[in-house]
């Protein structure tokens, strides 16, 4: 079973198809993406296919750097974020939840940094993607 609902290759999810099956959590989409247009340029989203396991991931990229993938679940989604070392430094000593920091050093890490991803269900988990957009964004 593939990480996201999406998970048939021949049939790409809309946005509108997602805000159904995210139900309540896509009203903290929707909170992140005001934010992301207010203070990103060239703020996009694309849909792709990574296989079986994961199913279809939307990429929110601001122009071509990618910010984060966020992967439709039932009634909310799922966030992977990349990060380098600098920015897994300011995340250390940033104001973010300590179950978010506590992601970090069981992340893996890959050629462009440590990967990591969490459940966006509350109000402060669409806090902690705002954060981490600013904290990626500057690093």
């Amino acid at each position: 079973m593939a990480l996201s609902v999406f998970d048939n290759k021949q049939d790409m999810p809309t946005d509108e198809m997602a805000a159904v099956v995210m139900g309540e959590g896509n009203k903290l989409l929707e909170a992140i993406r005001m934010n992301l247009a207010a203070n990103y340029k060239n703020v996009n989203e694309e849909w792709k296919f990574y296989g079986k396991e994961s199913g279809w991931t939307k990429n929110i990229k601001s122009g071509k750097r990618t910010l984060f993938m966020l992967v439709p679940m039932s009634g909310k989604f799922q966030v992977y974020f990349t990060l380098g070392e600098k920015a897994v430094a300011q995340v250390h000593t940033s104001d973010l939840p300590a179950a978010v920091k506590a992601l970090i050093p069981d992340a893996a890490q890959c050629v462009c940094g440590f990967g990591f991803r969490f459940d966006v269900e509350l109000e402060a988990d669409a806090d902690s993607v705002i954060k981490l957009t600013a904290i990626k964004d500057k690093n």
